[in-house]
């Protein structure tokens, strides 16, 4: 069954273009977040992206998930004292058509919507990013929780991606130079128990981006798991025996069906909705690794950003698996394996 939206397309376009109008620095779009009460702090996107951007992904998060107040508060608290101004005058036109198809009531002095609660700064430092997840549950009838949650681009996985962090990431594949690429390859046959680890280039890297498709071994829904993913480990004068070599690893889990990131200080995982499980299926990973950051990409969704920092030295990147089917040993393998150096 499809989904109305409050907006389509093309509505999205005309309001993200009278929205540019009140965004001339990023003090703009932290303010405009505050006016709608929601915290700037919990917006993933309100830095590193184009003031288009910014605009489209914040009004389409609205619209998606049907959050027709805040919409409303945009058009009649924030655009329309600005349209009114005689410079503006010609585009209030498109602004009330807006706001006819959203049934807002602009001549009301007071709308009694509820406004997202935002939570103590200093109280939530010390929670992890998934606690504040799997404390959502408890407070789904806390004005708005929804809302930060889907602002903040964790991850609710369903149908909902931000589109610009691929869309940067690629931007940053397509200048960089390509060091490795396979069409297709094995990381060979393993037995559950361990972890199977394959080296992917030669080439010593700190920032890169590593990209494949990883063929499932067997049907994940009804057998034992399987786990395949990237690893990273920084080389030092004494690869083997060095406790104190730091590296990362991201991977996807069939049997939790999630996602998993761990790092010298790190350790997170969350769930996955678009995770392909069947026999003869695949999913696409991307890892990119750039100035003391991580993403993680699964099937082209972005998954999140990690604090990679403690990281300092040029390293190797693997393959990783693990699982298996008890008592047999399986293939794992990959086709369009390509690797990107964003070292300078």
């Amino acid at each position: 069954m499809s989904t109305r939206f409050l907006l389509d397309e093309d509505d999205i376009k005309e309001l993200t273009k009278l929205m540019l109008v009140m965004i001339e620095t990023q003090e703009s779009r932290k303010q405009i977040c505050r006016d709608l009460g929601i915290d700037p702090h919990e917006v993933s996107f309100i830095i590193g992206t184009s003031d288009d951007t910014f605009c489209t992904e914040l009004i389409d998060c609205l619209n998606r998930f049907g959050y027709q107040e805040y919409l409303c508060k945009l058009c009649c608290d924030k655009l329309f004292p600005i349209l009114n101004k005689s410079v503006y005058s010609h585009r209030i036109s498109i602004l009330k058509k807006i706001v006819e198809k959203l049934n807002c009531n602009c001549n009301q002095e007071k709308q009694n919507h509820p406004i997202p609660t935002v939570p103590n700064p200093d109280e939530s430092k010390s929670e992890s990013l998934f606690t504040k997840i799997g404390n959502v549950n408890k407070k789904l009838l806390a004005g708005g929780a929804i809302l930060l949650i889907v602002l903040a681009g964790y991850p609710t996985y369903e149908h909902f991606k931000q589109p610009s962090q691929l869309d940067q990431d690629q931007v940053l594949a397509q200048k960089a130079p390509l060091v490795q690429s396979e069409i297709e390859g094995n990381i060979g046959a393993h037995r559950k128990g361990g972890v199977l680890v394959k080296l992917i280039t030669k080439v010593e890297l700190r920032n890169f981006i590593v990209e494949a498709q990883f063929d499932n071994p067997y049907d994940g829904t009804i057998m034992d798991n399987w786990i395949y993913g990237f690893a990273f480990k920084e080389n030092t004068s004494d690869d083997l025996n060095d406790s104190k070599r730091k590296g990362l690893d991201a991977w996807v889990d069939s049997k939790k069906k999630t996602w998993g990131f761990s790092s010298h200080n790190i350790s997170l995982n969350g769930n996955l909705s678009n995770l392909n499980l069947s026999d003869k299926s695949s999913n696409k990973l991307r890892l990119t690794v750039n100035n003391k950051k991580a993403k993680f990409f699964v099937n082209d969704m972005y998954i999140e950003t990690f604090d990679v920092s403690d990281l300092t030295n040029k390293g190797s990147i693997f393959f990783t698996a693990a699982g298996g089917i008890s008592g047999k040993s399986v293939q794992y393998q990959y086709k369009n394996l390509r690797v990107w150096s964003l070292d300078n």
